[in-house]
């Protein structure tokens, strides 16, 4: 247990000036002002410290929200807690609180069935709040920006605390019937106005927590380290290890951030786990309040609300009101989080906004062995529309360098594609007159397969600007720059030692760098797969099926072959040999499947 900044009178009288609707605290005035339902959480906890110094039988929900209470003060105190309830509930005080739950018997347990059927009938009223704002991340703009509307912002500040649903667009039947494996992480944060609360000048000194909740079970609480000297319009990036959430969803995930003052925070410590059981609870309820009839926005922006509601409340009781810059509350849906890990170039943030500052928090979202998408690629790829390029593309590779642009080949031909701007920029062209170097050689009739060199390192940060084209067992290696073959052709069982006597000797149907700076290639024939290690040649995994190693491609036509490979651009300049993602295309057909 943290030591509090208050002390166990103060935090009684704190409950007591709450519960009797005397106090003068801001948090206080803000609870006023919304939907009652919101502030169920608070209540069911503080009856539950009542029913349990009664030696009455606990419900689950009740014990859950008992123990974030008995994680930061001791037991007597929760007793007294529970004291202060029967006291106030008996004047008939608590008016920030449905009157249908202050007049409860006490005798009468508070179960989960009992918070959805509450919230069932509150959602639409909580959902046309002010303070509450949904996102359709499809509406979003390619080069990203404030996921924050400005009358959403101002409520904001004038609630004290909000909630954010963020959707997008509603998914086929069938094909979100497995959880998702997902992973959110803090990327980065711009300091738009420091706190500046020294003589000498600004010396913020600042960090980040979070706790996350699934329905499917999983749980996740964040501390970032302190990030010291801050000053207006510096920008900070988190490490690797700054994951907020990272597990599996069925349909909605929450999750409640924090930016606090640094000598504020320790309370954090306490609750966090406690908070991320909750989240997770309320998560599970969304699909309960739907059965009732609700809309799918307005059963998530009910839970979200009830989230942050608690929270507030408990920071009322444990912190001095100037410790925390602000806590934001939002819940995922599947959809949103799918759209999302597709924009992992735009930069989307979150505003985080008080009297001792003004932060913008970057969020990324990764899927791991998760198909993103699965599309015609005239679908999703509109620059080809009117070009044989709509299907049967023979083979694909990013273009060295640059952070937008792919090469197709289908053919004798080949084009450049600006996979951000969807469109062509070279070609259709034959093979022969783009790639001068190949004029002569059979590669100039079609390639089967191409791929970047692999392999990065601070020592080498830029990976080899040459390409590797295969073309049934012959293989060439390609210097884009000078339009030379510089090795081969080849037999591939000769450059490729550790291929040979295997089918890959014979064919490579697609190819493809391993993500992460590796020496590795991931290299398809038929339905089978292997990585490979270009550096000590030989096969590190496989031969193995495809629908084993990809199991996001498991059930689909993907499973049995893959006609060519490359990586996802990531659409950065700074960092343009960064990825995670993989395009796969396969006849008219193409997916984009997340790696790591």
């Amino acid at each position: 247990m943290s030591e509090l900044e208050t002390t166990a009178e103060e935090r009684l009288a704190r409950v007591r000036a709450t519960l009797s609707g005397t106090s003068t605290s801001r948090r206080a005035a803000h609870r006023q002002k919304g939907s009652r339902a919101q502030n169920l959480l608070g209540g069911v906890m503080l009856r539950a410290a009542e029913r349990q110094e009664a030696g009455r039988e606990l419900t689950e929900l009740e014990g859950r929200l008992l123990g974030v209470l008995r994680a930061a003060v001791p037991q007597e105190e929760v007793a007294a807690f529970g004291r202060a309830w029967r006291e106030a509930t008996g004047k008939n005080t608590v008016d920030w609180l449905p009157a249908t739950f202050t007049a409860r018997s006490a005798d009468t347990g508070y179960a989960m069935a009992d918070l959805v059927a509450d919230l069932a009938a509150a959602g639409p009223e909580i959902l046309a709040q002010p303070n509450v704002h949904v996102v359709n991340v499809a509406d979003l703009t390619a080069e990203g920006g404030s996921l924050d509307s400005e009358e959403f912002l101002a409520a904001l500040a004038e609630y004290g605390s909000g909630a954010t649903v963020v959707t997008g667009p509603e998914l086929p039947s069938g094909k979100d019937v497995a959880p998702l494996r997902a992973n959110l992480a803090l990327d980065l944060f711009h300091c738009i106005r420091s706190t500046g609360d020294t003589f000498f000048g600004p010396d913020d000194e600042i960090y980040w927590v979070a706790a996350s909740g699934a329905d499917d079970h999983s749980t996740k609480t964040y501390s970032s380290p302190e990030f010291g000297s801050l000053e207006d319009n510096t920008w900070k990036s988190f490490d690797a290890n700054a994951t907020i959430f990272s597990g599996t969803v069925h349909q909605t995930l929450i999750t409640d951030i924090e930016c606090w003052e640094r000598d504020g925070g320790d309370i954090w410590k306490d609750l966090r786990e406690g908070l991320a059981d909750v989240a997770e609870t309320c998560a599970e309820a969304c699909a309960d309040i739907q059965e009732h009839g609700e809309s799918q926005e307005a059963s998530l922006a009910a839970v979200v609300a009830i989230v942050s509601a608690l929270l507030g409340l408990l920071l009322e009781l444990f912190t001095n009101d100037d410790d925390l810059i602000q806590d934001r509350s939002l819940a995922f849906t599947r959809p949103a989080l799918t759209e999302l890990a597709l924009r992992p170039d735009a930069r989307d943030y979150w505003n985080f906004s008080g009297s001792n500052g003004h932060y913008r928090l970057y969020i990324r979202c990764h899927l791991p062995e998760t198909a993103l998408v699965m599309k015609s690629i005239e679908e999703g790829w509109p620059g080809l529309v009117g070009t044989s390029f709509t299907g049967g593309i023979d083979a694909a590779v990013k273009k060295p360098g640059h952070p937008s642009d792919v090469y197709l080949f289908r053919g004798a031909e080949y084009l450049r594609y600006d996979a951000h701007g969807e469109k062509i920029v070279i070609g259709p062209k034959s093979l022969a007159t783009g790639w001068p170097g190949l004029a002569g050689t059979a590669f100039a009739q079609g390639i089967d397969a191409a791929t970047q060199i692999p392999g990065y390192s601070v020592q080498q940060p830029q990976p080899s600007p040459d390409l590797y084209l295969f073309r049934g067992n012959q293989y060439v290696r390609y210097v884009t720059a000078t339009e030379k073959i510089t090795v081969g052709p080849k037999p591939i069982a000769t450059g490729w030692p550790g291929l040979a006597d295997t089918a890959f000797a014979d064919k490579i149907d697609a190819a493809a760098p391993v993500p992460g700076g590796a020496p590795h290639l991931y290299l398809f024939t038929g339905d089978q797969y292997v990585r490979y290690d270009t550096t000590q040649e030989k096969i590190v995994a496989g031969p193995k099926p495809i629908a084993e190693g990809w199991p996001g491609l498991a059930g689909s036509d993907y499973a049995g072959g893959i006609h060519a490979a490359c990586s996802v651009p990531d659409g950065s300049s700074e960092r343009p040999y960064h990825y995670t993602d993989i395009y796969l295309f396969l006849g008219q057909d193409y997916t984009r499947y997340s790696i790591i």
